[in-house]
């Protein structure tokens, strides 16, 4: 099947992503909703980093899902290229989508391998025509209409994310309340891969958070405050989940001021 998304006839200077709070009754499962436009400048990304999140994606064309990645997905989108998505919560996309989400991992699965034909082509119907933004809030009652997450779904989910963020597998499952076995098989139906990985990614992900949020700090601070043994271990996790070393991976996000002290 072609996966290429669909390009339209104009072509933008410049490259735009914009990430919006989500609204309405989807909140409890969605992170962000999220638009992505190609110009002539190559892209606003070469590459997607893993987050621990699953998204929901309309290209002009199709509807296709993104599953939790393990490493970085690399980009090449050609000018003109337009995404609308919806980014669920970590560990949501299990129950939102009817499946375990190791089935997937490190994927990105055509719609039509998820929900039945009917249903797609009415979806796909009302997207039809959207502007990218007007698409993201289609796309975010489509997840409220397929959710059948319940409060103590939600509530468990979010709280493996808290503890996964923290510390070792044994530590979370006893603040759990359950067995690392326990643990371990909630996070692969969940999140799609073992607890000791979404600690990982996690850990990753508050390390760009405070890098982004601070440019004028120093890697080695940096480390210690994501929770990282020192700076050599969050470069082994850098070029491991996002394939370059902290320094050029923050250049490449627009970071421009962080030292590399070691």
């Amino acid at each position: 099947m072609d996966r290429r998304p669909s390009v339209v006839s104009t072509k933008p200077q410049s490259s735009t992503y914009v990430e919006s709070a989500p609204t309405g009754p989807a909140r409890p499962h969605v992170a962000c909703t999220w638009v992505g436009i190609t110009g002539n400048d190559g892209g606003y990304t070469d590459r997607v980093l893993p987050d621990a999140c699953v998204d929901v994606i309309w290209d002009g064309a199709r509807v296709f899902v993104a599953g939790p990645d393990t490493g970085p997905v690399m980009t090449n989108s050609s000018p003109g290229t337009t995404y609308a998505g919806v980014r669920l919560r970590p560990g949501h996309a299990a129950a939102v989508l009817a499946r375990p989400a190791n089935e997937l991992t490190d994927r990105r699965v055509d719609a039509r391998d998820i929900w039945p034909e009917r249903q797609l082509r009415r979806w796909e119907d009302q997207l039809g025509g959207r502007t990218p933004f007007e698409a993201t809030r289609l796309l975010e009652s489509i997840v409220t209409e397929i959710a059948t997450e319940t409060d103590t779904d939600v509530a468990s989910c979010d709280a493996i994310a808290r503890v996964a963020a923290r510390g070792d597998v044994a530590d979370m499952a006893d603040e759990l309340g359950c067995t690392p076995r326990t643990l371990h098989r909630r996070c692969v139906q969940s999140f799609g891969y073992g607890p000791k990985t979404l600690h990982r990614i996690l850990r990753f992900r508050r390390f760009m958070w405070l890098a982004e949020r601070d440019s004028r700090a120093q890697l080695s601070t940096l480390a210690v405050d994501a929770g990282y043994a020192d700076q050599p271990h969050l470069t082994r996790d850098c070029n491991d989940l996002a394939g370059l070393a902290p320094r050029p991976l923050l250049l490449s996000r627009g970071v421009r001021s962080v030292q590399d002290t070691a």
